[in-house]
């Protein structure tokens, strides 16, 4: 037994030498995964971009270079404004609201009970914490975002120039056979569409509605609940409605009662209406059929480990495992 490791020993160095400089490599790469998975997610989204100009320009790098400066100007700089908003709406909020107003305003609807408002004030002072916990990371934050930005810029030129043949390579690949890796490619572009499509996409839309009804009828902050209305709306079963129900009642606690109906027919009509029964089918259409338990328990679950990307990247790695399970077991 010695001596047949020794004869292997060079093949045992090798191989712990390896090792080591996969966990090295994984260290790396780990502060930048959540940038890396939010490439892979704009190349996809505008991939059919690319592809219009490539057959134009004919020339990759041209292409991917263009390509890669559209998402700059319409993704990445809205983006980092929507942040500077964002912070700003957080701090404003939360030297606005008083807990004790809010309890006071609870008293009045529900009468005395120091037990129930024991309980809202602890989670009023974690509401508080958390805002202002949003606040202070987005401006400690600030270098390591801007680094982010640059890493991003670079993954999605070479996404644009090399993903082609990175697909290629994955379809070739021995792993699974030739049906079951189209099959799980399909799929996964399937899910890929629904989650982005369907929810993300849908979540922005009904956001921007929210905040602009919020800003229109005189609403605090309409950026911050814009973007609490795309989470909400993302997650099954919830939707914009817990967002502007509670503010229309606000603005009839306030006597603006015009606003206060003005603000629920034009959230009621566009965005529990028209965005929720047509566009949202439409977007996702018959593209797969995800589980709602998936999709909750990949978005809370992915905002956990990946952060804001995991909204998207969770419910997509869920998909992915019941995907190579079933190919697995086929």
């Amino acid at each position: 037994m010695l001596l047949e490791f020794l004869k292997n020993k060079k093949k045992y160095i090798v191989f712990f030498i390896f090792l080591i400089i996969l966990y090295l490599s994984f260290l790396i790469v780990k502060p930048f995964i959540n940038t890396l998975l939010l490439s892979v997610v704009l190349v996809y989204l505008f991939y059919p971009i690319y592809k219009r100009l490539l057959k134009r320009i004919k020339n990759k790098t041209a292409t991917s270079i263009i390509s890669t400066v559209l998402i700059i100007l319409i993704v990445l700089i809205p983006f980092l404004f929507a942040i500077r908003s964002i912070s700003i709406d957080a701090l404003n909020l939360y030297q606005t609201i008083s807990i004790d107003e809010v309890i006071n305003t609870f008293k009045e609807f529900l009468g005395n009970n120091p037990e129930l408002f024991g309980y809202i004030t602890t989670v009023a002072k974690a509401a508080s914490g958390f805002i202002l916990n949003i606040f202070s990371n987005l401006i400690k934050n600030i270098p390591i975002i801007l680094l982010n930005s640059i890493v991003l810029i670079f993954s999605t030129f070479y996404l644009f120039k090399e993903g082609e043949n990175l697909i290629k390579k994955i379809k070739n690949s021995k792993i699974f056979d030739k049906k079951q890796m189209e099959e799980i490619i399909k799929r996964t572009n399937g899910t890929f569409k629904a989650i982005i499509h369907g929810s993300l996409l849908t979540g922005i839309i009904e956001g921007f509605l929210v905040a602009l009804s919020f800003l229109i009828f005189g609403i605090p902050n309409p950026v911050f609940w814009g973007l609490i209305a795309v989470l909400l709306v993302m997650l099954p079963g919830i939707g914009a409605t817990l967002l502007w129900v509670p503010a229309a009642i606000w603005l009839l606690y306030k006597g603006k009662i015009v606003s206060a109906i003005l603000m629920a027919a034009f959230n009621a009509l566009l965005v529990s209406g028209l965005v929720e029964s047509s566009v949202r089918p439409k977007f996702i259409g018959k593209r797969t059929n995800l589980h709602p338990l998936t999709v909750l328990i990949g978005i809370l679950g992915g905002i956990q480990v990946f952060g804001f990307i995991g909204i998207i990247t969770g419910p997509i790695i869920l998909s992915l495992l019941t995907i190579l399970y079933k190919a697995y077991v086929d």
